[in-house]
C-alpha cells in the first residue's frame, strides 16, 4: 500500500511541475479562459498511466519471444505457487528484464503474490537466465519497492 501511495504522490508532483511549465510558457496573446486544473488532471493521468502503458506494450511486443525462457527460469525460482503473470520491463537484442508475479498459499491459509525480477541474456543460443532477485515475498521475508507498482 505504501508504494502505491508514494507512486501516486510522485506522479502528482511530476504532473504539477509539468503543468506549471506548460502554463508559464503559454503565449501571452492567448488570454483565453484556460482551466489549469484540467491540464493538471491530464498530466496526472498521463504520468500515472504512462509507465504502465509502456510495460504493457513491451510485454505484448516481446513477451511471446521470452515466454519459454521465463517459464524455464520460473521453475528454478524459490516460489511454491503458480505464475500469475509476467511483465517485460526492458528489452534489447541481448538483454531483457522481466518481472514475474506468482500466487503462493501461506501456512496460515492466506495467499501472497511474490514478485521476482529476472534478468535474461541472449548470446545467440536463445534466452538464458542470468540472475533473479526476489522483490516482495511474505514467506521469504523480502520487501522492496518496484515502480510502477504491481500486485
Amino acid at each position: 500500500m505504501l508504494p502505491a501511495i508514494a507512486y501516486s504522490i510522485g506522479t502528482f508532483i511530476i504532473a504539477a511541475i509539468l503543468t506549471c511549465g506548460y502554463v508559464l510558457t503559454r503565449p501571452i496573446h492567448r488570454k483565453d479562459d484556460m482551466k489549469s486544473w484540467r491540464v493538471l488532471l491530464l498530466m496526472f493521468v498521463l504520468c500515472f498511466t504512462g509507465p504502465y502503458i509502456y510495460i504493457e506494450v513491451m510485454t505484448r511486443w516481446h513477451g511471446p519471444e521470452l515466454e519459454h525462457a521465463i517459464n524455464a527460469s520460473y521453475s528454478e525460482l524459490p516460489l511454491n505457487g503458480p505464475m500469475v503473470y509476467y511483465k517485460v520491463r526492458t528489452f534489447t537484442s541481448t538483454n531483457a528484464t522481466v518481472m514475474v508475479v506468482a500466487n503462493e498459499r501461506l501456512d496460515w491459509g492466506g495467499t501472497d503474490h511474490p514478485q521476482v525480477m529476472i534478468n535474461l541474456e541472449n548470446h545467440g543460443k536463445g534466452w538464458q537466465t542470468v540472475s533473479f532477485k526476489v522483490l516482495n515475498s511474505w514467506r521469504l521475508n523480502t520487501e522492496s519497492y518496484v515502480f510502477p507498482v504491481y500486485w
